[in-house]
């Protein structure tokens, strides 16, 4: 998560949230010049997101359609 604050259309400082508690704000001069850099620890990291049913269904049928493909060549037979 990125958050820039502007001051008459001047970026004045930047927070970078790494997502992992972690993050860095960084303030800027008039001139755009870096002023300071700020290590940030103790930020809130974001629950984990919700597993998508549809791509856990796509990876099932994927193993079953190499189980089956296995099996037939095992049994000597498949598409040729």
């Amino acid at each position: 998560m990125n958050e820039s604050t502007f001051a008459n259309g001047i970026l004045v400082e930047q927070t970078v949230d790494n997502l992992d508690g972690t993050g860095t704000r960084t303030t800027y001069l008039p001139d755009g010049t870096v002023d300071t850099v700020e290590q940030l620890t103790g930020l809130p990291i974001p629950p984990p997101p919700e597993p998508d049913p549809l791509v856990d269904l796509q990876d099932q049928l994927a193993a079953q359609q190499a189980l089956i493909d296995e099996l037939l060549a095992a049994l000597g037979g498949g598409n040729e």
